[in-house]
């Protein structure tokens, strides 16, 4: 399984309603190496997390690049569901790697 790129795009933070930056860390601590945040205009990203500081999601509304998959974090409560989601994307992509 090999290292997954996920680039963050994160919102500009004028109604924030938890620690962006923070949920970040947790959910990559989560991760143990497997994935690595990168920003989200670097070459190569493999997926991209959206956050956003509240439920409006402002940067969700912007065009996500074609055939790029992406999750909109909106809330602390949602660090375990985008971690099924990344560890989804390294199953699904050493699958991939084995055929």
């Amino acid at each position: 399984m090999g290292l997954l790129r996920v680039g963050i795009r994160y919102c500009g933070g004028c109604n924030p309603t938890f620690e962006r930056v923070e949920a970040v860390e947790t959910l990559f601590r989560s991760l143990e190496g497997k994935a690595r945040a990168v920003g989200y205009r670097e070459e190569g990203i493999q997926a991209l997390l959206v956050v956003c500081g509240c439920p409006t999601a402002c940067p969700a509304q912007e065009e996500i690049p074609l055939g790029l998959p992406a999750f909109v974090l909106h809330s602390q409560h949602q660090i375990q569901e985008a971690s099924r989601w990344i560890t989804g994307l390294l199953d699904a992509q050493s699958t991939v790697g084995h055929n």
